[in-house]
């Protein structure tokens, strides 16, 4: 027999390593869930308008799609580097993370968003050139893309916190500002006044006040779990 052996009576679930997991991962699911529902019912509103208006979200969410990942992944990387640093027990260096992160989200809201809006003539034309859906287009990019950088603050702070085990209350965080704030707009603003505005308010609305509550929470709440002994 070699060094290793497989023992098939050997496996079965760490349950304090399952729940602790569980409680991480299980609120960020929910949270999509939730952004997903939120889209749905934009896309009703979408709808309404006409085929011009769809096909010029279309084009935008096609744009918009090269600014998500990379946001998603300056949070995975914040989070991985706060959890590391929490486990050393480094505060200072959780927030040095935080900073560093904020710096390049920041930077990456300016690169990307200012790339789609300069350059949105071009880019509408590639997928569409009838002159309503290119001006809807340039309507939408205008009203969204110098907004990215009102989320940075949700994006690398609920990262952080997750990063170091707090997961429940970033999430109802990001349900809130991000989520149910969505929704309620979407009843009371979007669909009595329907036009590319209001659907377009929707965003930048919802990530400043989920972006607010973030900082609010960083700077008044107990965000930072005691280490474990």
């Amino acid at each position: 027999p070699g060094a290793c052996r497989l023992q098939l009576s050997e496996l079965r679930f760490d349950r304090a390593l399952l729940g602790r997991m569980t409680a991480i991962g299980l609120p960020a699911g929910l949270a999509t869930i939730m952004y997903s529902v939120a889209n749905v019912i934009i896309q009703k509103a979408i709808n309404l308008l006409g085929t011009d208006t769809a096909a010029a979200w279309s084009i935008y969410w096609k744009l918009d799609g090269f600014y998500w990942p990379i946001s998603n992944a300056i949070g995975i990387a914040v989070m991985t580097f706060a959890g590391q640093n929490y486990g050393a027990r480094k505060k200072d260096r959780i927030l040095q993370t935080m900073h560093v992160g904020i710096a390049l989200h920041l930077a990456i809201c300016a690169l990307i968003g200012g790339f789609i809006y300069f350059t949105r003539d071009w880019t509408i034309r590639l997928f569409n050139s009838d002159p309503a859906v290119v001006e809807q287009g340039r309507v939408i990019i205008t009203y969204l893309a110098p907004c990215y950088f009102l989320f940075s603050a949700t994006e690398v702070l609920s990262s952080m916190m997750r990063g170091v085990g707090n997961a429940v209350k970033p999430t109802i965080i990001t349900l809130f500002g991000a989520c149910v704030l969505r929704l309620i707009l979407l009843f009371t603003m979007t669909f009595p006044h329907l036009s590319n505005l209001t659907i377009a308010l929707c965003y930048p609305i919802t990530w400043t006040a989920a972006s607010v509550m973030f900082l609010l929470y960083y700077k008044f709440g107990k965000w930072l779990p005691a280490y474990p002994q």
